[in-house]
């Protein structure tokens, strides 16, 4: 099962819609940068999303991980809490997606129940219509069809019978029964941007961790906790939690092996990898490395794909496309817009990070009077 494009409408924070294509549109020079799923279908594997604070970066990934989790992973929105925040009534998301050589657009209604005991617990949404549209992949013949549907929706909710909506909730999606059994697997790690804790499991490599620490020796499992013992040190550090280990590890090296051990997964099952701020505790060619194992056709054989914001424009450079980086900036209503990076600039000789830094895709920088308020204000705290 592969993601084509997530889409929503009337919506908080980006009032004005919200879509991210996974699809490759411009013109492919490089078949490792993309997942072929048919001659006229290919997908990402790195997406980028750039911007300043407070732009929308983070919400931009919530909102793909809530289309994810309700779509792949069979999710209800008792579980998907997020929703509560950012949906809002007759707000509507619009996911395409492939599945055993079918097309398949969900087309979702919420509304906002006005349930005393739902408001209380912190869970107000349902779906209130749905829709399901599908056609086969064969029947796309270049990449402008991929997201055209002809006929009209095979399946209605309003349109189920009793029998069948009696083993469905108004909060679990009638999409279900197509997606179960699909295996995608999706780690999100947007949860995770404050808060750092080491993680091993059975398939960490210790070239995870020398990655970033090439000091550390060992890291094992004991009795009540772990060891972990360094080169050139007799002593061994013993820790019950890996909270405990941020005393004795960097948290560069908690973050990167973390991102490391997901990495190998994500990329076993061709599956999806979700990064808040890629940059936060590495070093900028650590970040590279990442991005570049995700478009090496030798280790990422099964199309996973890495999803990633960034502060830093210079990161964005790595991304050798322009069709898979977004760009995050605020409108003058102060609502967060989306657009791709492609739709506004078409040469690909430019460096990425000096169009963004410039300002061309206005919003795209920070705010000149705006540094030189701060500037003025401090120097007025200083005479």
């Amino acid at each position: 099962m592969k993601i084509l494009r997530i889409s929503y409408e009337n919506i908080n924070v980006f009032s004005k819609g919200f879509t991210v294509d996974f699809t490759a549109f411009d013109r492919i020079t490089d078949d490792a940068q993309v997942h072929f799923i048919s001659k006229s279908i290919s997908t990402q594997k790195v997406i980028g999303f750039a911007g300043i604070n407070a732009s929308g970066k983070t919400t931009a990934l919530k909102l793909i991980v809530i289309a994810m989790e309700i779509v792949a992973k069979q999710r209800n929105l008792n579980e998907v809490l997020e929703t509560c925040h950012i949906i809002k009534d007759d707000s509507k998301m619009v996911v395409d997606f492939i599945k055993d050589d079918m097309i398949y657009r969900l087309v979702s209604i919420f509304g906002i129940s006005e349930s005393k005991t739902d408001i209380q617990n912190g869970i107000s949404c349902y779906f209130k219509e749905e829709m399901i549209y599908r056609k086969t992949c064969s029947s796309v013949k270049n990449k402008n069809q991929i997201f055209d549907f002809i006929d009209k929706p095979y399946i209605f909710r309003s349109a189920l019978n009793d029998e069948i909506m009696k083993y469905l909730d108004n909060k679990q999606s009638m999409i279900r029964p197509i997606t179960n059994g699909a295996k995608i697997y999706i780690y999100d790690s947007v949860f995770r941007t404050n808060f750092n804790i080491l993680t091993i499991s059975k398939n960490t490599q210790m070239s995870f961790l020398n990655l970033f620490d090439n000091n550390i020796e060992s890291l094992q499992e004991a009795d009540k906790g772990y060891i972990l013992k360094f080169k050139n040190d007799s002593h061994k550090y013993k820790f019950e939690s890996f909270i405990e280990a941020a005393d004795v590890v960097s948290s560069g090296t908690i973050k990167g092996s973390h991102v490391m051990l997901h990495i190998s997964e994500v990329i076993k099952h061709g599956g999806y990898l979700v990064i808040d701020e890629i940059e936060n505790h590495l070093n900028k060619k650590l970040v590279q490395m990442i991005i570049r194992l995700f478009t090496d056709s030798e280790i990422n054989k099964k199309g996973a794909c890495l999803l990633f914001t960034t502060h830093y424009t210079e990161i964005i450079d790595t991304i050798e496309r322009k069709d898979n980086i977004y760009v995050l900036r605020k409108d003058e209503d102060m609502s967060a817009t989306i657009c791709r990076y492609s739709d506004y600039v078409k040469r690909n000789d430019i460096k990425k990070s000096d169009v963004l830094l410039s300002n061309f895709i206005e919003g795209s920088a920070p705010s000149y009077d705006l540094i030189m308020k701060v500037r003025e204000d401090l120097c007025k705290e200083m005479s």
